[in-house]
């Protein structure tokens, strides 16, 4: 649905949305494994959020919030310097 909305409004724009459907193989996640063993890619995490908070987590992805990556931690209380998850205003 959020697709489709996005294809429609790339009509009227310069900035064009691609479709890219990749198929994603075993050895392509083993360099993916080595590259992040080897410390050279990681991943943007957004926010961290407790169990608790888990329904918090899916608001702000629902509401196309996040930036990176959404964790749910599990029986981890909630980490330092991590945002809390009611920071940002609708």
């Amino acid at each position: 649905e959020r697709m489709a909305g996005a294809a429609l409004l790339s009509l009227g724009s310069t900035r064009k949305l691609r479709f890219v459907n990749a198929d994603v193989t075993a050895a392509d996640l083993m360099v993916l494994k080595h590259l992040v063993e080897a410390g050279k890619l990681r991943p943007h995490v957004d926010r961290r959020y407790t169990l608790g908070e888990a329904v918090d987590a899916l608001k702000e992805l629902e509401r196309g919030h996040a930036r990176g990556k959404s964790l749910v931690m599990v029986g981890v209380a909630r980490a330092a310097g991590s945002r809390q998850a009611s920071s940002r205003s609708p």
